[in-house]
């Protein structure tokens, strides 16, 4: 049967007898069994270019963060001291490159996300101040999820107002140097750990794009039944037209897969819309081929 799935990787744009095979031939489990096939193919792709990507972006999200952090920390009987002036903020716009600021809220904005001021304002959200002295007092002039850095403590709070207070009485006297640790590369630090990285990405990118492919081949099975009304087709059962459905989508699955290779998109009714022609072109090509089989 794999070898079955395998050719139907390429025969379901359009190969008549596959088309005649998968409606009147092959039982439910094959359905299943191709969209597993060809998710897994597509899922490693996925996960393969996610791990290729996210190691430069996130060298360059902290080398960027780096030249904006404070330099130099001293530690002197339990007191800390840094090397920028007092106050000094840290923010999302501080430590995110411009480029990759714009990419986020040109991504946003497609999505029909947040206003531009709703934008401004998480940019300029605060995540790290430095002062002279800090005290639970002062959180309430932050949102949830700051931190905050005195001389002698610091006061972590988490998103759901959880608060935490360390104090650097017991920490040694000395210094520390962040340029001793730049410039930072993430594939030197996973270093073998990259491709176990890579498994767990794969596992997950394949478990949420199969749910996903099964759940839209479900509603066009659906929907099927309205493209059933136009080309006279009542005879299928549901389970037929799920999984013929399963199958009128691999194509339309694999041109989408191709061209967000290029950062191109193929929104869900458009793809919707072509998996319906797609069954439709199924039953009626099988249709038109039924007698052939009884020939076989």
């Amino acid at each position: 049967m794999l070898s079955s799935y395998l050719k139907a990787l390429y025969g379901c744009f359009f190969e008549p007898e596959l088309f005649r095979n998968v409606v009147y031939r092959w039982k439910n489990a094959s359905g299943i069994g191709f969209a597993t096939l060809i998710v897994a193919v597509f899922s490693i792709i996925s996960a393969a270019q996610f791990v290729v990507k996210v190691p430069p972006v996130a060298d360059a999200v902290v080398n960027h963060a780096a030249l904006s952090a404070p330099h130099h920390y001293t530690f002197k009987d339990g007191e800390l001291t840094i090397d920028k002036e007092l106050p000094y903020t840290m923010t999302f716009r501080n430590i995110v490159p411009q480029d990759i600021q714009e990419e986020m809220n040109k991504d946003t904005s497609d999505e029909g996300g947040a206003s531009s001021d709703t934008d401004k304002e998480e940019w300029d959200r605060p995540l790290v101040v430095f002062r002279d002295s800090v005290s639970m007092d002062d959180l309430k002039d932050y949102p949830n999820g700051v931190v905050l850095v005195g001389k002698r403590k610091i006061i972590t709070s988490k998103e759901n107002g959880e608060v935490r207070i360390h104090t650097f009485d017991k920490v040694k006297d000395g210094s520390f140097n962040l340029n001793n640790y730049l410039p930072f590369h993430l594939e030197t630090v996973l270093g073998a750990y990259r491709y176990i990285a890579a498994i767990f990405f794969w596992f997950f990118f394949f478990a949420g794009m199969w749910v996903g492919f099964v759940i839209k081949a479900f509603f066009i099975a659906l929907l099927s039944y309205v493209v059933s009304a136009f080309i006279r087709e009542r005879s299928l059962i549901f389970n037929d037209r799920f999984r013929i459905a399963i199958f009128s989508l691999a194509p339309v699955f694999i041109i989408m897969q191709g061209l967000e290779l290029v950062d191109i998109t193929i929104g869900f009714w458009a793809s919707v819309l072509a998996a319906l022609l797609y069954f439709g072109a199924y039953v009626i090509v099988a249709r038109s081929t039924k007698s052939l089989m009884a020939e076989e």
